[in-house]
């Protein structure tokens, strides 16, 4: 599944739903984007090479170099021009099927986006840290601005049951400190012990530039390593077992202490990971200034030092 850009905070089926409804969304982006630049691939294949003259070019070598050259060079500008229209043949069976198939992507269906079934039911009596315990994750960090995440379900007692809910990657880099944080969904099961989450926004790391010293600008690292932590968790399941209800959102879950105890502990693990996200564009808006203010004085010594000079 695609990694969805907005979706935070949406709870239960209206999860699901709006991350299906995304993913198809971009993968028809995808497929139109895909079929048009298979389309004019078979433009380019379809463009066929000239044939040359064989008569011009038999008169041009008979000029230079009599009789026998112009007939050889008319004759073999005749066989060329054989293989050259051999060539256009397949250029344009190559063209038509090029054409063929980007036609199919731009017109492919996406995959139905309706998950609503009056079966499918959330439940929320299982604790955030025990449900993220059954989780393995990997992160393929070989890709150059995104990554993909797999996600295993290590429980064989919930074959019948998937996790879903939010996580919080944070990405390191070679010092071994965290330069960016984002939420991340876990993304739809389908009923499967695995899933996978493509195209997840990666940024790189460029350390800082001294301003004072000055030197090229630093180069721009990859992420050193990625790890995960709970953010809110919660089960999804085709079931009719107590204390599953079809929530689309969390108002329609019963007031229950486990619920107060859900939403409290929800709101905890988001306020800790809000206040470092604002302490990070603090600290980035407070090194923007004093870059600023180091270049505006080095400046003004300059325009002093000059004045200085001009005047004696």
């Amino acid at each position: 599944m695609l990694c969805p850009k907005e979706l935070y905070p949406a709870f239960g089926i209206e999860k699901i739903e709006k991350e299906l409804e995304e993913h198809n969304r971009r993968i028809s982006e995808v497929n139109a984007k895909l079929g048009e630049a298979v389309m004019k691939m078979g433009d380019i294949a379809g463009k066929h090479e000239k044939e040359a003259d064989w008569a011009v070019m038999g008169g041009i070598a008979h000029g230079i170099g009599g009789l026998g050259a112009g007939v050889s060079a008319a004759a073999q500008t005749q066989i060329n021009n054989m293989e050259v229209r051999a060539r256009n043949a397949q250029r344009d069976i190559e063209a038509a099927n090029l054409y063929s198939l980007g036609a199919q992507f731009k017109d492919m269906p996406t995959p139905n986006a309706v998950v609503a079934e009056k079966s499918l039911k959330v439940c929320i009596e299982n604790k955030t840290e025990n449900l993220f315990r059954r989780l393995s994750l990997h992160c393929d960090l070989t890709l150059k601005s995104s990554t993909i995440i797999s996600f295993y379900d290590s429980n064989p007692d919930k074959t019948d049951t998937w996790i879903d809910g939010y996580l919080i990657m944070e990405v390191y880099n070679k010092e071994g400190s965290i330069y960016a944080e984002r939420i991340i969904p876990v993304p739809f099961w389908q009923g499967k012990r695995s899933a996978s989450l493509h195209a997840v926004p990666l940024p790189t790391y460029t350390p800082p530039k001294s301003m004072w010293t000055g030197g090229p600008t630093p180069m721009s690292q990859k992420a050193e390593r990625v790890e995960f932590r709970p953010l809110v968790l919660w089960e999804v399941a085709v079931t009719n077992a107590p204390n599953y209800y079809e929530a689309r959102n969390l108002s329609d879950i019963p007031d229950s202490e486990n619920k107060r105890n859900f939403i409290e502990e929800w709101n905890r693990v988001y306020s800790i990971y809000d206040a470092r996200i604002q302490a990070k564009k603090k600290e980035a808006n407070r090194q923007s200034i004093i870059y600023a203010l180091a270049v505006g004085v080095t400046i003004l010594f300059f325009i002093i030092f000059f004045i200085i000079m001009i005047n004696h």
